[in-house]
């Protein structure tokens, strides 16, 4: 592959303006809709390099990993929502460290879930007991019910795709 500041033709302590002004320049020459001669893979080879020159952050991982060796699309191969999903996912199946712990944090997470789940239940229930008081000036207990049921069922079912999982 070819090293992006090539592509765009500037030095490597090249500042940002300087990118800037030779990525539309060459832009202007490669575009496919400008010159009918270029094929859209080099002015994608050039904005894909413009995409990661221009950015402070992406330009300094570039520099690091060319200086080492590694292709630059090693560096931007994986999207952040990718990689927390999977350490989400390994989260949940992996409690890490001895047995007993595991069983002690499963049974935390159970012990969680259920205090949790009565808590909704019991918002639940004293909304519809309060239905049949005498009413409370101020107090509306539908307000009761309707959130102690959404808690529940919110609760509940996150636990059971959490444990499908």
């Amino acid at each position: 592959m070819p090293d992006l500041y090539e592509v765009l033709g500037v030095q490597r302590n090249a500042t940002v303006d300087a990118i800037r002004t030779a990525f539309r320049e060459k832009a202007k020459l490669l575009h496919p809709d400008m010159n009918h001669g270029s094929s859209t893979a080099e002015f994608q080879k050039l904005n894909e390099a413009y995409q990661i020159l221009s950015k402070p952050a992406k330009r300094h991982l570039y520099d690091l990993r060319l200086r080492y060796g590694v292709s630059y699309r090693v560096v931007y191969r994986r999207r952040a929502s990718e990689t927390y999903a999977e350490n989400l996912r390994q989260s949940k199946t992996d409690y890490g460290g001895s047995s007993s712990s595991k069983t002690l944090l499963k049974t935390l997470d159970k012990f969680f879930f259920l205090s949790l789940f009565f808590a909704g239940l019991f918002a639940t229930l004293f909304g519809i007991y309060m239905l049949f008081q005498e009413p409370v000036y101020g107090v509306n207990p539908f307000v009761g019910v309707i959130f102690g049921a959404i808690f529940t069922f919110g609760i509940g079912y996150g636990y059971l795709k959490w444990i499908r999982e």
